[in-house]
């Protein structure tokens, strides 16, 4: 059953779609008082629980146990949110209300999905980080 938020199918969600929505970014600079430093903190805190979150999930895939599945895609989730990762948030979602057992085929699916919207969204991160310290780095004393 899907989500009347998420795609029927979550592959389908345009590609044209950047890793990073750079409004959300901009919000969340402004809320940390228009600090790159502070923005810096909260990507790099993103990235650490991105591989994490990532790691636990496979691993969790490769023991065919869901609920753990689901439990690390609703927290991967919430954290890509955050910093807009929209594209990715949306695939959590659809694998966290995802109806299936273990060895259904789109969970696979979905899972592959979120591996490589998560590659894209740590090399958009990465980059974002050394802008923000480059910002930083120039910045006048």
């Amino acid at each position: 059953m899907s989500h009347p938020d998420c795609a029927d199918d979550p592959t389908s969600l345009p590609r044209s779609e950047p890793p990073l929505d750079t409004d959300v970014l901009q919000r969340l600079r402004r809320e940390l008082g228009g600090s790159d430093d502070g923005l810096g903190q909260v990507l790099s805190a993103y990235l650490t629980e991105l591989g994490s979150l990532r790691d636990d999930m496979r691993r969790s895939s490769e023991a065919s146990d869901v609920d753990p599945v689901k439990y690390t895609a609703h927290r991967l989730g919430s954290a890509s949110v955050m910093v807009g990762a929209i594209r990715l948030a949306r695939l959590c979602r659809e694998l966290e209300l995802f109806e299936g057992s273990s060895g259904d085929e789109r969970i696979d699916g979905l899972i592959a999905s979120i591996e490589a919207e998560s590659e894209a969204v740590h090399n958009a991160v990465a980059a974002q980080l050394a802008r923000s310290r480059e910002a930083i780095s120039t910045r006048p004393q």
